[in-house]
């Protein structure tokens, strides 16, 4: 077992709970039954204990950070969560050859599994979490629903009993009316649950809900109730022991979600008042009650805009979400729970529950919001955490860790705290654009949007904001000109010195001919990126073909022609891309011919920058006093398609700035500059920004500006000209094909060669990170080929199906 991994808990954070030191341990001893963050959340309040840890691990888990950071460590089976975290016998026999005395579940897998917490209690292992009859009361949602209304709990209408078939199913419906919800009884986490408007809906609904139900809970029961709309999603945190005593650590806002899972969560919420935390926290604990709970639970709620409030369902064990509970209540939730499970009393009494400032979280996941959030999978080739005392991450990877197939695709939990709403949120925007993450595709410019949108700063949120607000996804794809983009960028914008024409075929794997024509300029030395006689076509593939097609220099996304960006964000975009193509010019001038270090020296150039979206902007340079100064027009802008928004909220021909001064702290081969705009000089209107330098392979950088990746080549005046000349690759047709979205197992296939198949008609589900995706045929059509079988892994863009 590896040295345990360096503790990320804020300083800053104090806890109310009675000091344990010079006390002795509640156990000497704890398993966690999990992997990932959570594991290494609770090694953190063991270690804080004094209290040994003992780690379960997958074979695909073997060099992951949790089991290096445990004392111990115990391979439970192989990568799939059936063979390994979800085996209650390999668990137990882990804790017998451990010597654990406790077992801390985390959340998800066991973690509310009655018949675990029976083996538990039947071998003399304490659980730390609730009794296997209060697990077992409210996780079935049926049951708890009835608990719940004879407890005097807010109940949302609905069909009471499991619903054993899509003719039930529909009878339920029609009598409820649309749009219900379909739900696991089991559920949790959004798995396993539809929201259906339509008897088709609904019977697709049911279909794979219940699929995903018995994949990730054991248990495909499915029940149905009426779906709350404009709802928000508010939550109780409790705290009960074994004593009969019980507090509320107020609540928190769950609304922002996507296919029901969380994204960002806030505490507490602008929606409530006292007097609503105070009855939401009366009825949670009535449930809590009622069941003879003990240890941390949470109760959700659904609030109308009314701000009637409606029980949802008792999540018994830690929420993913706690943190932010944590820096408001000022409360140790892991250590109480560890407590509460060693037989003490709390030593918390609703009095001495506070709200102290907001806080708020943001979850990274492994994801492309650029392909409807679909999952991405691969290393983490380049990893670092944004720090500061206010800011919390609590994760379970590190640099080179894998993010695979088999598990949650979460990263980490991103936590801020201030003193109100708008410190915790400007806190949480300057994390997320500190925050490196490459090798593989992750949400943090949609998170960095959602924490800029005007409903979000307003506060009027609903369950629904993602899909009201992001219709059609995150954007709106632009045409890909290039299989290739950033090698076709690359190569059409590459300076020779002398003059020469030439056609360079590259092969790439998909048995797709890319002719790409390379205009040589003469008189536009670039004599700091390679010298002249390596100018051969083994060296260009060497140089420029091999780094680009490594899988460790993956595609940046074509930039959504959606993506609202004001001419204040453009600056600022522009000055951070053009300070490192200044600084980098002037750190290499020593190297450069004596012409061209004159033209750094001088008081003017001018550039293009011509950006992924079709974007081109002419920058000009002019240096005052030792100033620079920078003024921007926009040359191209393209036009919107239909139903589309500007792309830019600019203009072709429009001036963006003029004598705009730029200040900045770049230095070459820094990750990260901070830089200040003025308008009208020093003194004037500041604006500050920082952008991320992820390449500087000039002419092509590649920048990330508040969560979304830029790629801008920047270039000669003349190269720009000349460029209109390279010829266009027409992209393969890929209308007649079923394509996988993401890497994955393929769960089924529905349709067989020669079968007539109607448009939006499922004809496969794929399944990946214990979700299912079910695919539509594109268009009406007969099945020509077939290409894959059911069990068959496979990649993201791998055509499964082809129509005729």
């Amino acid at each position: 077992v590896g040295s345990p991994r360096p503790t990320r808990i804020p300083a800053f954070i104090f806890y109310r709970c009675l000091s344990t030191a010079g006390n002795k341990p509640p156990f000497s001893k704890i398993l966690v039954a999990n992997r990932g963050e959570i594991a290494c959340r609770v090694f953190r309040s063991c270690k804080k204990l004094g209290i040994k840890s003992v780690a379960v691990y997958s074979e695909a888990d073997a060099d992951a950070v949790h089991t290096r950071m445990a004392d111990e460590a115990i391979c439970i089976g192989p990568a799939a969560s059936a063979d390994s975290y979800l085996r209650i016998d390999r668990i137990m026999e882990a804790i017998k050859t451990t010597g654990a005395e406790a077992v801390h579940p985390g959340y998800g897998f066991l973690s509310e599994n009655a018949h675990f917490v029976e083996e538990l209690e039947k071998n003399g292992i304490v659980f730390i979490g609730p009794k296997s009859f209060a697990i077992d009361a409210m996780g079935d949602k049926i049951h708890s629903k009835r608990i719940a209304n004879e407890a005097k709990v807010n109940t949302i209408p609905g069909y009471v009993g499991e619903v054993k078939d899509e003719d039930e199913l529909l009878k339920a419906t029609n009598e409820i009316g649309y749009p219900v919800m379909i739900k696991a009884s089991a559920g949790g986490g959004g798995k396993g649950m539809r929201v259906a408007y339509s008897d088709e809906e609904a019977k697709q609904g049911y279909r794979l809900s219940k699929r995903e139900a018995a994949a990730s809970f054991g248990d495909d029961t499915i029940f149905v109730e009426k779906f709350v709309e404009e709802p928000r999603h508010i939550e109780i945190q409790l705290l009960c022991d074994g004593h009969g005593n019980g507090v509320y650590l107020n609540e928190r806002e769950c609304s922002i979600q996507r296919r029901n899972q969380k994204v960002l969560e806030e505490a507490p919420s602008t929606f409530t008042t006292p007097e609503i935390r105070a009855a939401m926290g009366a009825q949670a604990l009535q449930l809590a009650k009622a069941v003879e709970y003990q240890s941390a639970g949470t109760v959700e709620f659904l609030m109308d805009k009314h701000r009637n409030f409606y029980f949802l369902e008792m999540n018994t064990r830690l929420q993913v979400e706690h943190p932010i509970t944590e820096l408001i209540s000022q409360v140790d939730i892991v250590e109480e729970m560890i407590k509460v499970a060693a037989g003490h009393e709390l030593t918390l009494t609703q009095d001495d529950i506070g709200v102290h400032g907001w806080a708020v979280e943001s979850r990274v996941y492994a994801e492309d919001p650029y392909r409807e959030f679909l999952p991405s999978t691969g290393l983490l080739t380049t990893y670092e955490e944004p720090v500061g005392e206010e800011i919390r991450v609590d994760t379970g990877v590190a640099e080179g860790s894998e993010i695979s197939m088999f598990y949650d695709p979460m990263i980490s939990k991103l936590v801020t705290h201030g003193t109100d709403r708008e410190h915790a949120f400007a806190k949480m925007r300057e994390a997320l654009d500190s925050y490196r993450i490459r090798g593989l595709r992750h949400n943090l410019a949609f998170l960095r949007a959602l924490c800029d949108h005007p409903k979000m700063i307003s506060g009027e949120i609903t369950t629904k904001f993602i899909a009201e607000h992001y219709p059609d996804g995150f954007h709106v794809s632009i045409e890909r000109r290039f299989p290739f983009p950033p090698l076709t960028r690359f190569l059409h914008s590459f300076y020779f010195g002398v003059n020469m024409y030439m056609c360079v075929h590259v092969y790439f794997s998909m048995n797709i001919r890319l002719y790409v024509s390379l205009a040589a300029l003469s008189l536009v030395p670039l004599p700091h990126i390679l010298e002249l006689n390596l100018l051969h076509i083994a060296d260009l593939y060497s140089l420029v073909l091999r780094p680009r097609l490594s899988p460790n220099f993956p595609e940046p996304p074509t930039i959504s022609q959606g993506l609202p960006m004001d001419p204040t964000q453009w600056e600022a975009l522009c000055a951070g891309v053009l300070t490192a193509h200044f600084g980098a010019m002037e750190a290499k001038s020593s190297l450069a011919a004596d012409s061209y270090a004159s033209s750094i020296a001088g008081e003017d150039e001018t550039v293009i920058l011509k950006f992924t979206t079709g974007v081109v902007l002419e920058a000009t340079k002019t240096t005052k006093g030792g100033d620079t100064y920078v003024s921007i027009k926009a040359l191209e802008v393209p036009a919107p398609k239909e139903g589309d928004s500007a792309p830019t909220g600019i203009s072709p021909g429009e001036v963006i700035c003029e004598d705009l001064l730029i200040q900045s702290d770049y230095k070459e081969g820094y990750p990260t500059c901070d830089v200040s705009l003025f308008k009208g000089g020093p003194g004037g209107i500041q604006t500050d920004a920082k952008v991320q330098i992820l390449e500087t392979q000039a002419p092509d950088y590649l920048v990330t500006f508040r969560g979304e990746e830029f790629q801008v080549s920047v270039v000669d005046p003349r190269v720009h000209e000349l460029s209109v000349h390279m010829p266009v690759v027409v992209p393969m047709d890929l209308s007649k094909m079923v394509l996988s979205p993401m890497p994955g197992l393929v769960y089924s296939v529905n349709v067989k060669e020669g079968q007539e198949v109607s448009i939006g008609e499922e004809v496969a589900v794929v399944e990946a990170m214990k979700m299912q995706n079910a695919l539509q045929a594109p268009s009406n059509g007969v099945v020509k080929t077939v290409l894959v079988n059911a069990g068959e892994s496979v990649d993201a863009d791998q055509i499964l199906i082809e129509l005729e």
